[in-house]
């Protein structure tokens, strides 16, 4: 199953509410061509070819609404790599927001660098900035789809951070990439953090500077 059915539905809900939006102004415009009781009985006539075009509105809406159902469902029920990768960068931010360093670092992985940092390097320095209220939190939301690698064993993904704290309240662009680790748990490999009107692709990074 295509993975963007799920990962991406909320475009598929517009693409459908714009859909159902047609076929109902159609059905509304030409309600007087059939306003009795074959007005939504678009079953018998399709199992008598005889559709009117108020029927075949009616049949389009139900299958709308039947497809939309389905997208929910699918997104309820399938956990894709998009999904893994969101979750792992919520319960880093839990971790932040809980001062439970373990909880973030069990998100990163042991293949971590960041401009030389390895991950037992970059710990002391998260713990600094937690312990003495530098970082207390940090947002995360307006995930982009993520770019996995032809392996899929690699991935990049835009967002934006708000951390919060005595160091800044201000709003950032981040890129980050994630390995997956030989365990199948996507985890951190680096990050970049970019003034918010700076595209990454730029690599004009404020942080690692």
């Amino acid at each position: 199953m295509p993975s963007w059915l799920v990962d991406d539905a909320p475009t598929i809900y517009m693409v459908l509410g714009l859909l159902a939006l047609v076929l109902g102004v159609v059905w509304w415009m030409n309600r007087g061509e059939d306003f009795g009781k074959k007005k939504l009985g678009w079953i018998r006539g399709l199992i008598a070819r005889r559709l009117t075009l108020n029927q075949c509105c009616a049949m389009g809406l139900t299958l709308t609404g039947v497809l939309a159902l389905a997208v929910f469902i699918l997104g309820f029920f399938v956990d894709t790599d998009q999904k893994r990768i969101e979750r792992a960068i919520k319960e880093m931010s839990d971790g932040v927001k809980e001062k439970n360093v373990d909880k973030i670092f069990s998100h990163i992985s042991n293949q971590f660098n960041l401009s030389g940092r390895t991950k037992e390097a970059f710990r002391p320095m998260v713990e600094h900035h937690i312990r003495n209220g530098d970082i207390t939190e940090v947002e995360a939301w307006g995930f982009e789809q993520a770019k996995l690698s032809e392996d899929k064993k690699e991935a990049s993904i835009e967002f934006l951070i708000k951390p919060k704290g005595n160091m800044t309240k201000a709003w950032y662009r981040c890129l980050a990439t994630f390995i997956r680790d030989p365990d199948g748990q996507w985890r951190l490999k680096t990050f970049s953090v970019f003034e918010p009107q700076i595209d990454p692709a730029s690599r004009r990074s404020i942080y690692p500077p």
